[in-house]
């Protein structure tokens, strides 16, 4: 497998909120909510905690790879723990957020950790497929059958997450597992 990434700050924000983590284990994407205060903080802040959590675990997880979900899961919930602390403590980082995506390989399989509305994608030699949904109110609209896809593309709150990092005491995680070839 090859991995490989690339952030840019994009044409909107004066600083870049992304944070990013890979190896041939784990692979790590988070983009600080746009807009709030430190994003870039809050981004950062959450890979590095899931990054130490999940490394610190993959011995367990090869000789025990039932938990792996479970693990992926509290990693997130942790970070999410951990962020929202940190924004309570220091008035300067209140609102902080971030979104959140983790693989994590063991054996032939991937095991993804969802928060927010960046995407994990199985690129395959014929096809590239959204693993991923947005936790978003747009994305809820499309769902619904309120919007089409094109129009969710310009629409105003397409940035609007419904669920995110930091932002609250407890968040829902998205977990999946699948067979990679």
């Amino acid at each position: 497998m090859r991995v490989g990434y690339r952030t840019d700050v994009g044409r909107a924000r004066p600083i870049n909120e992304d944070a990013l983590w890979a190896d041939r284990r784990l692979l790590v994407s988070a983009d600080g909510m746009g807009g709030h205060h430190a994003g870039e903080v809050a981004s950062r802040m959450a890979v590095e905690l899931v990054v130490s959590r999940l490394n610190g675990a993959l011995e367990i997880l090869d000789s025990e790879p039932d938990p792996a979900a479970e693990r992926v899961r509290d990693s997130l919930h942790a970070a999410n723990e951990a962020v929202y602390a940190k924004a309570l403590e220091d008035p300067g980082l209140k609102g902080m957020g971030t979104t959140l995506t983790v693989a994590l390989l063991l054996d032939g399989e991937a095991v993804i950790g969802h928060v927010g509305d960046s995407r994990a994608y199985l690129v395959q030699p014929d096809a590239i497929v959204q693993l991923t949904e947005d936790h978003s109110v747009v994305w809820e609209l499309v769902k619904s059958g309120g919007l089409t896809r094109d129009q969710a593309q310009i629409h105003p709150y397409r940035n609007l997450l419904t669920r995110a990092l930091g932002t609250s005491p407890d968040v829902e995680v998205d977990t999946l597992r699948l067979r990679l070839e």
